[in-house]
């Protein structure tokens, strides 16, 4: 079956001459007969006819017309909808990382951004610490937190973005009360709020380049939460030191609600990259968004 036969079938029907037809379809007029006589040797009957001045249907011609039009208009309107996608993203594109990283202000300002950019983009964020299945999910792009390797396989392609790195952190409400820690000694006397889903406090620090193995003389916390959202209100609301993302705490320090101290200490923690489904045709509205995040995260 010759779609573009169909086509021509129809478009005659509707421009009523084959002249018209050929102007509308922007091909000869020996083009646009071939393809009606090609339709109609397979079909085996006459769909159309013919006089010196005009076509008119046959009986067969007419219920072919009948059964064909709407289909094909359909698939017509669906083509011009996949090709009106490819100027501009649109539709629903579905996003996971983690709960924490997915609440930081940076993510949140590149999604906020993103969908002034693009307003016929609608986002669905799944927050979730375990690794999606990508297709069963019908997940677009995956921001993949990870230590060692990316998780992933043969199927998917990445993009690297940037790397997570802690710092020490509080608000200026403890700081009056407690002071500021002026050497790695001196946090044995201060509250720490900690994060009980991983120990940052006991994981290696480093000063510039130099690791600091042993890590740094953290108390045990008065305070311990699982949540990184939490984490970080908390540390602004003033329970104790927080070890926090320093490029997520970055816009908490701008507005003045956190302070950091010993700010010559650093942790790594995570590497990020973007992560989506291998393929030859990218859909624009993942190229869009992959472009977008390396211009605001990376």
């Amino acid at each position: 079956m010759n779609l573009n036969d169909y086509h021509t079938f129809i478009t005659v029907v509707k421009q009523q001459t084959i002249t018209a037809a050929a102007v509308y379809l922007g091909i000869p007029k020996s083009t646009v007969s071939r393809r009606l006589k090609r339709l109609e040797s397979s079909l085996g009957v006459e769909l159309f006819t013919r006089s010196a001045k005009r076509l008119m249907l046959t009986h067969d011609g007419q219920a072919l017309f009948e059964r064909v039009v709407t289909p094909l208009d359909d698939l017509q309107s669906a083509q011009d909808a996949i090709m009106e996608n490819q100027t501009e993203p649109t539709g629903l594109l579905r996003i996971t990382t983690t709960e924490g990283y997915g609440q930081t202000p940076a993510v949140l300002q590149c999604f906020a951004s993103y969908l002034e950019r693009y307003p016929k983009i609608e986002l669905d964020l799944l927050l979730t610490s375990r690794v999606t299945d990508m297709v069963e999910e019908r997940i677009d792009i995956g921001l993949r937190l990870y230590t060692s390797m990316l998780p992933g396989d043969a199927n998917t392609m990445s993009r690297r973005l940037h790397t997570i790195s802690n710092g020490i952190f509080a608000s200026p409400d403890y700081i009056r009360r407690r002071g500021t820690p002026k050497t790695p000694q001196e946090l044995l006397q201060h509250d720490l709020v900690g994060f009980s889903a991983v120990s940052f406090a006991s994981k290696p620090w480093r000063v510039k380049e130099e690791l600091i193995n042993e890590g740094l003389p953290f108390g045990t916390p008065r305070i311990s939460v699982n949540n990184s959202a939490t984490l970080v209100q908390s540390t602004i609301m003033g329970l104790g030191l927080g070890i926090l993302d320093i490029g997520s705490a970055k816009f908490h320090v701008e507005r003045g609600d956190l302070i950091r101290v010993l700010p010559q200490y650093e942790q790594d923690v995570a590497k990020v990259s973007l992560v989506w489904m291998a393929s030859k045709h990218l859909s624009l509205k993942v190229r869009s968004f992959i472009n977008h995040a390396v211009e605001y995260l990376g």
